[in-house]
């Protein structure tokens, strides 16, 4: 299976589901939020944001924003985003947890700050709004329906380990479910996925699978909100 097969399939189990279903998607590379994210905007009348946690921006920055004769290039683990924030419209991506600095290709520093003030708002790791729930709402509103995708690199290393690209320094398990929960405390959830977990298949040692534990605990922590909501108990 290809990787245009894999994305048409997920796109077309999403598209199918009850109205009112949640997507709770596990990952695999960060590739599979687009076609989840294809598969919603196809089948709901009303705009939604994307909430995404990530040590990495995965924007397409080294070509700037795509034009009628240099579209965006095929989809990567590593510009994903761009293509998501091409379907829902940039005002609405919300990345939290970035890395606060990146090494990318641009013309310019200024170049570079311009692409970024189109695209999305950031949050990146050393934002005072992660210490304050209020400047953290202003940012990231409230009232509105929210798709929630975590790529687990934006932990800590010393608490994931097993992801192929761990941050050196990052958040930590309890940070990123506070995150969740002020995200999800004044937003409706519309689904959600986790991805970019890497360990080998026959791993059994201790780091690794306490890696997996947390990472088992954060999609619990969306799929409760999920339940929550749903049940009206949020």
């Amino acid at each position: 299976m290809t990787l245009d097969d894999a994305q048409e399939a997920l796109s077309q189990v999403v598209s199918v589901l009850p109205p009112d279903t949640v997507p709770a998607v596990i990952g695999g590379d960060h590739t599979v939020t687009l076609p989840v994210v294809r598969a919603l905007c196809n089948r709901r009348r009303r705009p939604f944001t994307v909430v995404q946690f990530d040590h990495h921006l995965d924007l397409q920055i080294w070509d700037g924003a795509p034009t009628r004769d240099r579209p965006r290039d095929r989809i990567f683990n590593t510009n994903v985003m761009s293509h998501v924030a091409d379907l829902i419209g940039s005002e609405r991506l919300v990345q939290i947890g970035v890395a606060p600095y990146a090494t990318v290709e641009a013309d310019s520093a200024d170049g570079l700050d311009g692409y970024l003030r189109g695209v999305g708002r950031q949050l990146p790791l050393l934002a005072r709004e992660l210490d304050d729930p209020e400047a953290f709402r202003e940012v990231v509103g409230s009232g509105s329906d929210v798709y929630v995708t975590v790529d687990i690199d934006v932990l800590d290393r010393s608490v994931m380990s097993s992801t192929g690209y761990p941050a050196e320094v990052g958040l930590g398990t309890r940070d990123l479910l506070r995150l969740i929960d002020w995200v999800l405390r004044d937003n409706r959830l519309v689904g959600f996925d986790l991805v970019e977990f890497a360990a080998p298949a026959d791993a059994r040692d201790a780091t690794t699978l306490a890696d997996a534990g947390r990472a088992v605990l954060v999609f619990l922590h969306l799929l409760n909100w999920a339940c929550r909501q749903a049940a009206g108990r949020a």
